[in-house]
């Protein structure tokens, strides 16, 4: 994001706090008046609702902060673990929540219909209204997103309460109480648990998601110069920023006319395949067969259709030539 986009964001981050914490005082108060398990099950998850929109508003402005000498690739990582942290809550929250719901079914309780919908009815406006005002930040940010999935799961709760309450005002059934809880749980485990896992996915360095490996070797070996491509490492700093490191086999030639062929593939990885954050090293001569990590992609594009590892035990007659890009 941009500064001015960062700033945008950041306010609307504030706002969605405070009405987080609004929500969160009103669901107490009416869950306990009404005696609503659903009400206070749904003010359970407000209380995380405050803890991940804070965590999130924190992170965004703990990323802006510069790369230093023991953060070369900055404070990026923040925001994911952040939104890990975020998401994992809700897993045993939700757990929680099903418990006390299934005791529910074999000790029914008097239920106050009437304060159950309004106070639902409040927290539904609010939800969707914090929800709607973060939908364009969290289609860029994991850690918005996280925030962005508590806040519009207790949207859905608050509906689901607010149904609950009107079946109980008008037929008096209060087993939909808890089945509607145990609905809201299970969806709020599920919405976190895709979000630990496209954590994770970042945190051990996995190649993006929608990422073609095979496909993005194959248009490498295709620009003109390049015999083939090897050590290959794609990762994501963050949700957004992408960066990859490999070596190339080129013609034994001058460093100057190498240039020109890291720089055709640094274009070719920014503009095909969102890559803005390239280190490639140019050599000469094949690499030791054994090596570990050379071997994770088996080639067979034509020509170039054999593994190839690398050593850096490298001969001395060697040429080499490192180009980094942002």
């Amino acid at each position: 994001m941009n500064e001015s986009t960062n700033n945008r964001t950041e306010t609307k981050m504030k706002l969605a706090l405070g009405l987080t914490l609004l929500i969160l005082v009103a669901e107490v108060v009416g869950g306990v008046v009404s005696n609503s398990l659903a009400l206070l099950a749904d003010a359970g998850h407000m209380l995380t609702d405050v803890f991940a929109v804070a965590l999130s508003l924190y992170a965004l402005i703990q990323s802006r902060r510069p790369a230093d000498n023991k953060r070369t690739f900055g404070y990026h990582r923040v925001t994911i673990l952040i939104a890990l942290l975020n998401s994992a809550i809700l897993l045993p929250l939700s757990a929680y929540i099903v418990w006390e719901a299934i005791g529910r079914f074999s000790q029914p309780a008097h239920i106050e219909g009437g304060i159950m919908f309004g106070v639902a009815l409040l927290g539904l406006v609010a939800n969707l209204l914090i929800g709607l005002n973060l939908h364009t930040e969290a289609n860029a940010s994991l850690n918005i997103r996280s925030a962005v999935i508590h806040v519009m799961g207790d949207a859905a709760a608050s509906g689901a309460v607010l149904i609950a309450a009107l079946v109980i005002t008008f037929t008096g059934w209060t087993p939909i109480d808890p089945i509607l809880s145990i609905g809201i749980a299970l969806l709020v485990a599920f919405s976190g648990w895709r979000i630990v896992r496209e954590s994770i996915a970042i945190l051990m360095e996995s190649a993006p998601r929608d990422l073609d490996i095979p496909a993005l070797i194959e248009r490498l070996q295709e620009v003109p110069g390049v015999r083939s491509v090897h050590d290959l490492h794609v990762w994501q700093i963050s949700q957004g920023i992408n960066a990859l490191s490999c070596h190339v086999i080129v013609d034994d030639q001058a460093v100057s006319r190498s240039a020109a062929v890291l720089a055709a593939m640094n274009r070719l990885l920014e503009d095909e395949f969102s890559i803005g954050h390239s280190t490639i090293q140019a050599e000469c001569i094949e690499c030791d067969p054994n090596a570990l990590y050379c071997q994770l992609i088996p080639m067979d594009t034509g020509d170039h259709g054999h593994s190839h590892s690398h050593s850096h035990a490298h001969a001395p007659e060697q040429e080499h030539e490192h180009v980094h890009t942002h």
